[in-house]
């Protein structure tokens, strides 16, 4: 990795939130058609989802009394990475 000397420039009128949600990087299914997962899931798996969230209405909710499960429901893209 080298640092460079000259600083970045920034597009006019580019918004990354707009373009990731636009799925410039996915593979779709059925055009940009939405679906939703509702997923069990053990609570380590989920913590980087904390931070990064599949979508923006992504929940995580506890599934058991345990703690040791969680439910994770979002709206996504249909996109091959689900398959």
């Amino acid at each position: 990795m080298k640092l460079l000397d000259k600083p970045a420039t920034q597009l006019e009128g580019f918004d990354l939130q707009r373009y990731l949600e636009q799925g410039t990087f996915r593979y779709h299914l059925g055009g940009k058609t939405k679906i939703t997962i509702d997923l069990r899931l053990r609570r380590q798996t989920t913590l980087h989802l904390l931070e990064a969230p599949l979508s923006r209405n992504q929940r995580v909710e506890p599934f058991s009394r345990d703690d040791e499960w969680v439910r994770l429901h979002a709206t996504v893209t249909n996109t091959h990475q689900l398959r």
